[in-house]
């Protein structure tokens, strides 16, 4: 049985719709300016630390779900009717040049030229959060950038959106 046969109501998988709608707008932005992305890519309900990074990739997490619009606070009653948001925590992970045999260290242009990529990478992710934005939320969205510490000889950055649920 599809998803589609499990849940005819279209409701309930608005969720996971918008992941899939996010990933897809970091292929679409990345192409138009010829970054490559990871093969790997791929939606999940998870927190930041928990999916497992063994390899270039490109997540999108829901993080967190509440009743209202973005930026409003949790703690503040609101009616169901106005609608739910989510955080989306969308990481980027690429290889990093790494000291191997305990005596070969990246040297500093090869360190530049990661940091410009991670930057790139920084810089098309805002670009991807705008153009979410763009779908037309009422009260807009909400976004932040952030590097992530390294893990296994891969560096990352991830962009939270904070967007209402369509």
């Amino acid at each position: 049985m599809t998803v589609e046969e499990f849940y005819p109501d279209s409701d309930v998988t608005q969720l996971y719709d918008n992941a899939q709608r996010v990933l897809q707008t970091f292929s679409d932005v990345f192409a138009e300016y010829g970054v490559a992305l990871p093969s790997r890519q791929f939606t999940t309900w998870d927190a930041t630390e928990n999916v497992p990074v063994d390899c270039e990739q490109l997540t999108v997490q829901v993080i967190q779900a509440y009743n209202g619009t973005p930026g409003q606070q949790a703690q503040v009653p609101t009616k169901c009717q106005s609608g739910w948001t989510a955080t989306y925590a969308c990481q980027l992970w690429r290889c990093l040049p790494t000291v191997f045999d305990g005596t070969h260290v990246p040297d500093a242009s090869q360190l530049d030229a990661v940091g410009k990529t991670f930057m790139v990478d920084a810089a098309l992710m805002r670009k991807v959060a705008c153009e979410i934005d763009s779908w037309g939320f009422r009260g807009g969205i909400m976004w932040d950038l952030t590097p992530l510490a390294q893990n296994g000889g891969y560096g990352g950055t991830q962009v939270n959106i904070v967007a209402l649920v369509v």
